[in-house]
């Protein structure tokens, strides 16, 4: 039974964004090869299917999602019984796999001969860069807002780290009530600035997320590992930092939980991020350098950093 609730136009957007990020995720995720981080994606993921609208294509890419992960516990089971009494009224659902080289099909034809030539690793989503130059993520989606460029600068993360296409300045969307967050804690992810629409950026909160730490910023017995260069960093503080000079303006860690093992920050222009803690027992040897994409990009922050030192010094020196 399809869900008519929304605006057939939204709907449309949010099929074929949860369409691509269902197939990428089986792609990229083995069931053996799950940890809290891929978890976390993962039910943020099949929540986003309440937005859908929850046609034939929708209810199979939910149950194939069940077949590979068994996600009863991450869905109201009236979701997963609606997407069964929808297939079984047509034909029993196929097992759905991730072709970069399938033939398109239309929008109500098997899951698995619909268009993947947008599909590109995560991190070449993120970074706009060939895939053989990025490192696969550790917790954080990263795929495009929009179903139909997948250069566009910024993401939509499904994910719980998962996320939604929440509605941000006057643009309209159903999904913006998934954020039920104070106000105040929510300014990082409320700001709109011209050159990152709404919904170019990139989400991976789940629904209700509650903006709270259950660690000090001094606790030494967690390490927050960065989501792309998977450095394990012992202090909050200095997450915070490293992050931003790694090109995220304003970041900052916006709630923890130690129980799942999972980050969640934000930056200035509302882009949502979600990494893997790590206890600190647990903690592997830290390296000499960090690794990329996060060194080049620091290093270019301290380079350009030095270089307006030393002008603002010498403007000083002039007078």
């Amino acid at each position: 039974m399809s869900h008519t609730n929304l605006d057939p136009a939204l709907t449309a957007t949010e099929d074929a964004l949860f369409r691509r990020d269902v197939l990428a995720f089986i792609q990229n995720h083995a069931p053996a090869a799950m940890n809290p981080a891929s978890h976390a994606e993962l039910r943020n993921l099949v929540m986003s299917y309440i937005y859908t609208s929850r046609n034939l294509e929708m209810a199979r890419l939910l149950l194939s999602l069940h077949r590979n992960y068994g996600i009863s516990t991450l869905i109201a089971a009236e979701h997963l019984t609606g997407a069964t009494n929808t297939v079984n009224g047509v034909q029993s659902a196929p097992p759905i796999t991730a072709s970069p080289t399938t033939p398109a099909q239309n929008s109500g034809s098997d899951p698995a001969n619909t268009p993947q030539r947008h599909m590109q690793s995560p991190r070449a989503m993120q970074f706009n860069s060939p895939p053989s130059q990025m490192r696969s993520p550790t917790g954080t989606s990263v795929y495009p807002s929009s179903p139909l460029d997948s250069s566009s600068p910024g993401q939509r993360q499904h994910t719980s780290p998962t996320g939604s296409n929440s509605s941000f300045g006057q643009t309209q969307n159903p999904l913006a009530s998934r954020f039920n967050s104070p106000p105040d804690q929510m300014q990082a992810r409320t700001t709109s600035f011209p050159n990152h629409p709404p919904s170019q950026l990139k989400r991976c909160f789940p629904p209700g997320l509650r903006m709270e730490s259950d660690t000090p910023d001094r606790d030494l017995k967690w390490c927050y590992k960065c989501d792309e260069c998977h450095h394990p960093i012992v202090h909050r503080s200095e997450f915070n930092r490293h992050a931003r000079d790694a090109g995220r303006d304003g970041f900052r860690v916006v709630a923890s939980n130690t129980t799942q093992r999972v980050w969640y920050g934000s930056d200035t222009p509302g882009n949502e991020y979600t990494g893997e803690m790590i206890p600190a027992d647990e903690r592997p040897p830290p390296p000499r350098h960090v690794g990329e994409p996060c060194q080049t990009r620091i290093s270019q922050h301290n380079a350009s950093k030095k270089r307006e030192q030393a002008s603002a010094k010498n403007k000083e020196g002039g007078n």
